[in-house]
Formats: structure tokens, C-alpha cells, sequence
């Protein structure tokens, strides 16, 4: 992490190069490195989870579907964490983010993040939700746009994302058409 946290650098103003100095802030948002860096970090955690399910430190969903089973799903910035609902796996997966927290000098941020559980009392679900510090999050939620629902969703919820979707379709798609297609 020196590459991120320190170093030393020099501008360049009107072709010449100041003398060089050190970086105590590190990257910045913004920063044009700074999503390529942010991946490997990811990644750096999505093998973290990987060897902890291996090592069966964790115990990953579906593994009676699929074969080493699903302990996460990411997308850009986004981590969706997958675990049974055990205290052994639970405090693991706690001390493996504090751990990645402490090698990455990432920080969670807990007010963001929600923790869903399914099929157990309400008592039960605030208690791991406190244990893994995380807001307790309910179905539907939303992701990326589409709902998310422990039940069977109907046209009606995707409504919303096919008429947006339809808006940005229709343009593009009477560019191609002919004349007598478009007054059709």
C-alpha cells in the first residue's frame, strides 16, 4: 500500500519539473489511478473470501446447487456478501473485514451497508445485524435499478425500469427504420 499512501512526486509546470516532494494524502477521488487501484483492492478482497470459504472459515449459499457455492456478487464499487446463517461463519466473516480493512486501509462504510436476513425471527435478525454493525435491510430493495424480492415480482415492479429502459431504446431504434416504418 506505499504506492497508494506515500511516495514522492514532482509537477511539472510549462515543461519543467519542480524538485520532488513527498505525498502524505495518497490518491484522491478523482484520481485517474485510482479505479484501477480500487479493483485490485476488490479483487484483493473477493480472494480473501474465496480462500476463507476453502478453508471453511465461511460457509457460502447454494454450495448444494453449485459446486464451491456463491460467498459474493460484485459489480463496480458494489460487494454483495453471501454467507449461512451461522455465529461461527458470522464472526468470521466480521474479523475477515476488519482484516481487509486493516491491510487495504479501506474503510467499510457501515451506514451504507445493510445486512438481509431471511427466515428467522425479528430478534434474531437485529442481532446479527448488530453483531455485523450493518442497518437491517428488508426485501424489495433495489439494485442497479431492478427490484430484488424474496417473493415473485409481477410486471407492475418492473414497470419502471422497462419504461426508462423503452425511453432510451426508442430513440436509437427509429434512427434505423425507414420512413414508411417510422409514420407506422
Amino acid at each position: 500500500m506505499q504506492l497508494v499512501s506515500g511516495g514522492h512526486i514532482a509537477v511539472s509546470v510549462n515543461g519543467r519539473s519542480s524538485n520532488f516532494f513527498q505525498n502524505f494524502r495518497g490518491l484522491r477521488q478523482g484520481d485517474p489511478a485510482s479505479p484501477i487501484l480500487f479493483n485490485f483492492v476488490a479483487d484483493a478482497l473477493s480472494n480473501i473470501l474465496s480462500r476463507a470459504a476453502a478453508a471453511g472459515h465461511i460457509s457460502p449459499v447454494s454450495s448444494y446447487l453449485i459446486p464451491e457455492g456463491v460467498s459474493r456478487l460484485k459489480y463496480a464499487d458494489d460487494t454483495i456478501i453471501m454467507v449461512e446463517l451461522n455465529d461461527p461463519c458470522l464472526s468470521h466473516l466480521k474479523f475477515l473485514r476488519l482484516c481487509f480493512e486493516a491491510l487495504s486501509g479501506l474503510k467499510i462504510n457501515f451506514s451504507k451497508s445493510e445486512v438481509i436476513i431471511t427466515g428467522v425471527t425479528e430478534a434474531e435478525a437485529l442481532r446479527v445485524s448488530q453483531l455485523l454493525n450493518c442497518l437491517l435491510g428488508s426485501f424489495p430493495l433495489r439494485y442497479l435499478g431492478l427490484s430484488i424480492s424474496s417473493d415473485k415480482l409481477l410486471a407492475k415492479d418492473y414497470a419502471p425500469t422497462v419504461a426508462k429502459v423503452g425511453n432510451l431504446v426508442m430513440p436509437w431504434w427509429g434512427r434505423y427504420n425507414t420512413q414508411a416504418g417510422k409514420v407506422a
